[in-house]
């Protein structure tokens, strides 16, 4: 029940608004939001010992923050976002092995969101929640994934019976189901 200090030498620039996820061996950050702005970059962290190496630019998305991000089991999916000209609905994959970005250009992606939450079921990315266009959604959709790791297609998610617009929520998978929980509405409630 102790802390330890993260060695920020060699660590990628300050900044807010990016994601995080564990591999087994180590941290991968990326994107966000800085005083310079919308931030393409990231960064590799393997805590024992406790070294930075930094996330390759070459053929990454564009900059941006409010994005999600999932760990596959062999790269990290990340997806939507905002920059400077407004909401994404883009996204791509890195693969820590090869140091390399795959555009994920599959056509039926959800409308473009920042502030979403996503799970890792398995076999697929659930998107759902977030800031659209027209305010807080109570929308989502799944990447799906065949046997090989590669994504196949979006699916648009049921909205009959979903929980109401939200921002700001907590998402988890619990081996069977997402579950959601908290944020905030359109009109400013707690949920």
């Amino acid at each position: 029940d102790t802390w330890t200090t993260v060695s920020t030498i060699s660590a990628p620039a300050a900044r807010s608004g990016h994601t995080a996820v564990w591999t087994g061996a180590e941290m991968i950050i990326w994107g966000g939001f800085s005083t310079s702005g919308y931030l393409n970059t990231g960064g590799r962290f393997q805590p024992d010992p406790q070294l930075w190496s930094a996330v390759t630019t070459a053929s990454a998305p564009g900059g941006r923050d409010g994005h999600v991000a999932v760990w596959t089991g062999t790269r990290m999916v990340v997806w939507g976002g905002r920059d400077g000209g407004g909401l994404l609905a883009s996204g791509a994959l890195y693969n820590p092995t090869t140091g390399q970005w795959t555009t994920l250009s599959l056509a039926n992606a959800p409308a473009a969101r920042a502030g979403a939450l996503a799970v890792w079921t398995g076999d697929r990315l659930v998107v759902w929640g977030g800031v659209g266009a027209s305010g807080a959604l109570n929308s989502g959709a799944q990447l799906v994934f065949d046997v090989s790791g590669t994504p196949t297609e979006w699916r648009t998610m049921s909205t009959i019976n979903a929980p109401s617009a939200r921002t700001g929520h907590s998402a988890v998978w619990s081996g069977e189901r997402m579950i959601i929980f908290g944020g905030v509405s359109d009109g400013g409630s707690y949920l």
